[in-house]
């Protein structure tokens, strides 16, 4: 069975405004999904963080940070990386 992948994104936005809500949805939606994935990191015990290489220290820096740290603005302000082959 072959497996079809579909990007949501695909349709090309009619014009700025037309696709600013739908971006500023899914930055909205990664600023949450890294909030979360922010708190479980501050649950995790001393063991757990010795075996992924961070100590309590690099936790709470990162716990600290504002949830859209690291998210691309919804303006569109994304860093595009070239790799070298």
């Amino acid at each position: 069975m072959d497996t079809i992948f579909t990007r949501l994104d695909a349709a090309p936005a009619r014009s700025r405004k037309a696709g600013a809500l739908p971006a500023f949805g899914r930055w909205l939606k990664a600023c949450v999904a890294r909030s979360r994935q922010r708190r479980d990191l501050g649950l995790l015990s001393e063991e757990q963080l010795r075996d992924i290489g961070l100590t309590a220290a690099d936790v709470d820096r990162e716990c600290r940070r504002w949830p859209w740290e690291g998210a691309a603005s919804p303006g569109g302000g994304r860093v595009r990386r070239s790799f070298a082959r």
